[in-house]
């Protein structure tokens, strides 16, 4: 433009100020008015009287008073303008500049007048609307009226056929829809008004609906709505957003009518030619066009394949082959003359190469692989499969193989998870441009190289027998501490820990191992598993929870007043994987055995070692953490509930200077269930790629003694060689860490049989124990303790004080300092000397999710952590293990061992078990009270023959010489005997019990010599439940005798009524939170599908308000036995109230009597069984500290001799006259 100004100067800026101004008039001139509710634009004079065009093109009115002579020197020097430049523009000639001018007034006046009217906008800016910026209330009819007073008073003939042709399309409006198309209303109008001018007015070009609607909506009262790009004109009655939705919701839409006809032409044609086309990327092509202007379902049905995978594919790629091949047209030059003959061959060359580029569809192997466009697809899948399923599901997760051949992990027997829900999930949460059919889900399990390593199927030769009920508990409680380490990561330590099975030498280190590559063979006859050369591995992984993904989703909140089920704002589900850093510790089976205290000492060796530092130092105040959590197997060793782990808790927290620690395991027969059972399955790998240890690596002699030096460098050796096997695996995308494990030398303590001495005390012996311990000085780990974290190295401690601990009876503390359940002990610190955080002096258990269960119409979940920390009833800080399903079951079944049939679901809602198994649990608990009386009448039988009296040593050494079964109780044993050697049959025992009970002894002491199997069958006779110890049946048949039968089971009725109190509390305390804390977060699945393994039904009486009355019938059944009791303690008594003789002793004895604890007794000791000792022979004093009646054994304390136990062989010293009462 600048250019076109300095070349012809005439052109300049007066030139366009005055086309600005003219513009401005006209503008004012032509504004709009109302006039008695009508809208009106009235005429300007030179649309009156005319009009002049300049030769510019511009309109001149009447009022301008331009000379003559102005005009003629105007015209000149326009002519001097266009001559000058015509040569060298000959297209720029007068004519040019008129109707550049005409073009400026029309587009001027055509933008300021669409500025009066108000533009309606969709949701993508595009104008679905136009009306005046006038209110007007009028409708066309009264426009109509207005418009025929006006045309009876106009003169003007062009202004007459105006106003008529607008009458006309107001008419058409009213009288042919209230919807007219725009263009169709500008013929009615062009029609009306040809009439009236006939032959004056020539035919017009057509006009745009914008300037229809302007040239209408003067006059009516109008509006312009848009429907897919036509205009329509309607009545301004409604607002334009509901009108154009209403009727688009009508319509069919464009591409159904486009891909109907599309589909009638070329439904016989399509598929043929797909198979003319020769290449598959000219197929690929063309679906991916057909399947981007229509659509890929549209294209599947054109195609006539179910499958729209492959189409979808080519309907993503074609863009990018589009692009390809402009870049090579861009990037390829043209042949031109002026290039060489090389040129021309090196460009030929290049358009080959690019076009080799845009045939190839995939570089080097193929496709991209799942992983490969998102690596976080395996752990996702590892997540719903195993966290998931235990969190949102109740199930029961992922478990590893049995004999640990593979590190892929199989699904448990309740895991309640399918593929087509996690395939949803992936798609859910995976990127916007990530896709995965189910197909690939599957493969993703097993077959690729980067999968998730678990499988769909069972693991292989796996069986529980046993019915265990706390599983669901148990877990629960263990992703408890997991989710509060995950909280507190500065500050707590988890650590995953199980020993492995051993590494035998010489054999194959794994029994049926997997595949390999290498060429391995094995040995035929190699099923030698004794620890003389073998080495056992004990690994530990420091845990570690990833947050992998977090999706929330937004609920409507409805009141509680007008729902059951209130519902929560926010639901958040936290994908979380357990990971962690894996070590482990390499030791000699027979030289080192796995022992309790060996285990204890494992930490503190971790504990010097520089490059696990990180994992103990607390970043913050740069010492020790101060909470250590231990997750171990329920096994002898390592079960939370056994004192000597106990103990050795209290002693680490002590040594360590700790807040608190923690040991938490499975449920029995599921130790599989823990996390660091996935390493075992590399460590397995890499042992069987490895393949036989040689026990002889230093020493090859034939006859090595085990134990000797030789031997002790040979296990040296094969421990180093099984280290530097293991290191080469990784685990987490780490090397293993692999270490000499604990050797004897190491130990700081080297107690153990005191404190298993001081463990075999009575407790009134415990009380006077006046044992110490202390540390090894001489210990090399000891130093290391004390240089890096500053341990003491002189401590000493006492037995006594740690069992007060652990008793939460330490004198002048009124605070807990331990938590003690089945499953998980937790040792608190005794001062409130705490580092990091105020100690909290209980732990977390799993609580019912009872709102969740009305919720999900029968689901069985636990609350979820952030749901468990909001709880504040101090109840739930008393009583560990309070809705364990065992403890609560134990209660139901003593109080009425056969309830009615309908109160199943009632207990099953209590436990929180699903009925089938609470079912099963009363079932096989009335077998094994049946199966006990039958065991203890046998063995009182047996008890009867001579070989009772021989030790169970002597009877297996016996059985062994018959070739008969070793294993079994003793009388069992004697049994086999018998009827193997043929030997004389005791008598069958009889209680001699007619229903009497005057004559049962009515003294504890007297009932006490009742055999366990007398006990058992008067209870059974008169119907009482005989479960429990010998005690608890002594207290219930001596308040039967004494017509206390009510009282019985009180306590346990008590218990019961408590813990039902308790729930409803809770109940309560839940909906609180669920209205003051509505953002619910947990750990659970999308979809959900319900099974009988984790479901209960949901009564229809109950609901959200209604849910604390959900125990009313388990109360009243209560309180029912009660009464019953009560009055079946009357009967009995009436029965034997005209009786009174004294009790009959004809079947009572003193054998039992010899196994209550603190009972005292003379031993005799002959002179030969003393020998040298320098004791003298004689009678001894000796108390009784535990007694098993099955194995006819008691443990006793001299109390000559208070440091050393001793167990007896009762009916062995009883025969040989060498055991009496004191």
């Amino acid at each position: 433009m600048k250019m076109f100004i300095f070349s012809y100067p005439l052109l300049t800026e007066k030139w366009f100020v005055k086309r600005e101004t003219l513009a401005c008039s006209n503008e004012k001139q032509n504004t709009p008015s109302v006039v008695n509710g009508c809208v009106s634009a009235c005429p300007t004079k030179s649309e009156q009287y005319g009009s002049k065009i300049d030769s510019f093109g511009c309109k001149t009115t009447a009022n301008d008073t331009v000379s003559n002579n102005e005009i003629l020197e105007k015209n000149r020097k326009t002519k001097e303008f266009v001559s000058q430049f015509e040569p060298s523009l000959p297209l720029l000639n007068k004519k040019w500049f008129i109707r550049r001018g005409r073009l400026a007034c029309k587009n001027r006046s055509r933008t300021m007048h669409s500025q009066t009217f108000n533009k309606t906008l969709n949701e993508k800016n595009q104008v679905i609307g136009l009306k005046r910026d006038v209110e007007n209330n009028s409708t066309i009819q009264d426009n109509v009226k207005f418009l025929q007073q006006q045309i009876e008073k106009e003169t003007n003939l062009e202004r007459h056929a105006e106003l008529h042709a607008i009458k006309e399309v107001g008419k058409f409006i009213t009288e042919f829809g209230l919807i007219v198309s725009t263009q169709r209303a500008g013929k009615v109008h062009e029609e009306a008004k040809n009439k009236i001018l006939k032959n004056l007015q020539t035919k017009s070009k057509k006009s745009t609906s914008s300037s229809l609607f302007s040239r209408f909506s003067r006059h009516l009262n109008v509006q312009q709505i848009y429907i897919q790009g036509k205009a329509y004109i309607v009545e301004n009655c409604v607002k334009q957003e509901r009108l154009v939705k209403c009727l688009k919701d009508m319509m069919p839409a464009n591409n159904v009518i486009v891909n109907k006809h599309l589909y009638e032409r070329l439904e016989d044609i399509f598929q043929d030619s797909l198979h003319l086309l020769d290449t598959k990327r000219d197929r690929d092509i063309l679906k991916g066009i057909f399947a981007t202007s229509t659509s890929v379902k549209f294209t599947a049905k054109l195609q006539g394949v179910k499958s729209r995978t492959a189409i979808a594919n080519c309907r993503d790629e074609l863009g990018e082959n589009i692009e390809k091949f402009r870049n090579i047209e861009q990037t390829s030059l043209m042949v031109s003359n002026n290039m060489t003959n090389e040129q021309q061959r090196q460009l030929t060359r290049r358009v080959i190469q690019k076009r080799k580029e845009l045939n190839c569809k995939y570089d080097s192997r193929g496709r991209m692989l799942k992983y490969e466009q998102w690596p976080d697809l395996s752990k996702c899948l590892d997540y719903i499969f195993d966290n998931q399923d235990v969190t949102e599901r109740a199930g029961e997760g992922l478990e590893s193989h049995p004999r640990l051949k593979t590190e892929i992990r199989f699904r448990s027997k309740d895991n309640n998870t399918f593929m087509r829900q996690a395939c949803e999930i992936i798609n859910n949460i995976s990127p916007p441009s990530f896709n995965i059919s189910l197909s690939s889900c599957y493969n993703y399990t097993m077959t690729y190289k980067k999968n998730a390593k678990l499988s769909l199927h069972r693991p292989p030769h796996t069986k529980v027998d046993k019915l265990v009920v706390n599983l669901h508990y148990t877990s629960a409680n263990v992703n408890y501490l997991c989710d509060y380490a995950a909280k507190y990561p500065e500050n707590v330590l988890v650590d995953s820990k199980d020993a492995k099975k051993i590494v035998c030498a010489d054999i194959t280190p794994v029994q049926k191992p997997s595949k390999l590559w290498k060429d391995v063979e094995y040995l035929d006859h190699d099923w030698d598993q004794s620890r003389t050369n073998a080495v056992t591995p004990m690994t530990h992984l420091f845990l570690r929870t990833d947050i992998t993904h977090q999706a929330s989703s937004i609920r409507n909140n409805p009141t509680v007043n007008e729902v059951d089920i209130l519902s929560p704002i926010s639901d958040t589900v936290l994908h979380i994987t357990r990971t962690g850093t894996s070590v482990t510790l390499i030791n000699p089976s027979l030289l080192e055995p796995e022992t309790t205290f060996r285990l204890f000492h494992e930490i503190f060796l971790l504990l010097t070692k520089p490059s696990l530092d990180k994992f103990f130092r607390n970043s913050n105040t740069g010492k020790l953490k101060g909470e250590f959590i231990f997750v171990v197997d329920n096994g002898p060793a390592e079960d939370p509930s056994s004192h000597l782990v106990q103990m050795l808790m209290v002693r680490m927290l002590k040594f360590l200077n700790l807040d608190k620690v923690i040991q938490v395991s499975f449920a029995e027969y599921h130790s599989k269930r823990n996390f660091v059972e996935r390493i075992h399955a590399v460590e397995d790998k890499l042992l069987a790629r490895h393949g036989p240890f040689s026990s002889n690596g230093i020493h090859s002699d034939v006859n090595i003694v085990p134990g000797s030096q030789k031997h002790i460098e040979n296990m040296e050796n094969m421990s180093q060689t099984v280290i530097n096997c293991l290191q080469q695996g990784r685990f987490d995308d780490h090397p293993l860490s692999v270490f000499r494990g604990v050797m004897n030398s190491l130990h700081i303590f080297n107690d153990e049989l005191h404190l298993k001495t001081f463990l075999s005390y009575s407790e009134e012996m415990k009380e006077t124990c006046e044992l110490t311990y202390k540390v090894n000085e001489v210990s090399s780990m000891l130093k290391d303790l004390s240089v890096i974290w500053n341990v003491n190295e002189n401590f000493e401690g006492n037995y006594f004080e740690d069992y007060q601990s652990l008793n939460n009876s330490v004198p002048g503390i009124d605070y807990r300092t331990a938590w003690r359940d089945k499953y998980i002990t937790a040792i608190y610190r005794v001062d409130n000397q705490w580092e990091e955080k105020e100690l909290k002096r209980y732990e977390f258990q799993a609580i019912p999710d009872y709102i969740r269960w009305v919720e999900t119409k029968g689901e069985l979940h636990y609350l979820p952590f952030e749901r468990l920390e909001l709880e504040n009833d101090m109840d739930l800080t008393k009583t560990p293990g309070l809705f364990r399903p065992d403890r609560l079951l134990n209660l139901l079944f003593t109080i009425n061992s056969h309830p009615l049939d309908d109160m199943y679901k009632h207990f099953s809602f209590l436990v929180w078990l699903p009925e089938s198994t609470t079912r099963d649990y009363f079932n096989e608990k009335q077998t094994s009270m049946q199966h006990a009386l039958q065991e203890d009448i046998a063995r009182e039988k047996w008890r009867q023959h001579s070989l009772y009296a021989k030790k169970v040593e002597e009877l297996v050494t016996l059985c062994k010489k018959e070739s008969i079964s070793t294993k079994g109780k003793k009388w069992q044993l004697v049994e086999r005997l018998v009827q193997k050697t043929e030997g004389d049959i005791p008598e069958d025992y009889s209680p001699n019990y007619d229903g009497d009970l005057s004559k049962v002894a009515n003294t504890v002491s007297e009932l006490r010599k009742y055999p366990v199997a007398r006990l058992r069958y008067i209870l059974n006779y008169h119907g009482i439940q005989t479960c429990g110890t010998k005690d608890e049946m002594i207290l219930r048949l001596l308040l039967v005798s004494q017509n206390r039968y009510y009282l019985c089971f009180n306590g346990e009725e008590g218990e019961l009524m408590r813990t039902i109190s308790l729930a409803e509390r809770i109940i309560l305390q839940q909906k609180r939170q669920m209205i003051l804390h509505p953002q619910y977060v947990t750990r659970k699945r999308t979809y959900t599908k319900t099974k009988c393994s984790n479901y209960l039904n949901v009564p229809q009486n109950i609901t959200f308000q209604a849910l604390q009355n959900a125990f009313k019938e388990l109360k009243d059944y209560i309180k029912t036995l009660k009464s019953l009791r009560f009055k079946k303690g009357e009967e009995l008594n009436l029965k034997n109230k005209s009786v009174n003789h004294k009790c009959s002793s004809s079947n009572s004895d003193d054998y039992e009597e010899y196994f209550c604890i603190g009972k005292k007794l003379k031993i005799k000791w002959s002179k030969e069984e003393l020998g040298n000792s320098g004791w003298t022979q004689g009678w001894y004093s000796a108390q009784v500290q535990d007694g098993h009646v099955e194995d006819d054994t008691v443990r006793v304390v001299y109390f000559s001799e208070p440091k050393c136990v001793y167990t007896l062989c009762v009916s062995e010293y009883l025969a040989l006259g060498k055991l009496k009462f004191a």
